[in-house]
């Protein structure tokens, strides 16, 4: 009876390197086009924040100012004068 001996080791077998140059540099590749895209996302995002706040800011000022007009108008020394303006017109 013959017995086979394995002289080959298990070293010297070609071993698949997980992280090597190509893969890196892949990997790094793929982070840095995800930070971009995230990056231009965020600036159009943020543009169209900014137009909304230019109208926000527009539209309250526009508020403020018909606020202002119509609280004069309003205001009770403006009331008392005009109502004693009609007393002395249904009067005369």
């Amino acid at each position: 009876m013959s017995q086979q001996i394995n002289l080959y080791s298990p070293l010297f077998r070609k071993q698949k390197k997980l992280l090597s140059a190509m893969a890196l540099l892949q990997a790094i590749g793929l982070v840095v086009l995800a930070v971009a895209a995230f990056y231009f996302y965020l600036s159009a995002q943020n543009s169209r924040l900014e137009v909304r706040l230019a109208d926000s800011s527009r539209q309250l000022q526009n508020e403020l100012e018909q606020l202002k007009v119509h609280g004069a108008q309003q205001s009770p020394d403006t009331r008392v004068k005009l109502l004693a303006e009609r007393r002395k017109k249904l009067e005369a």
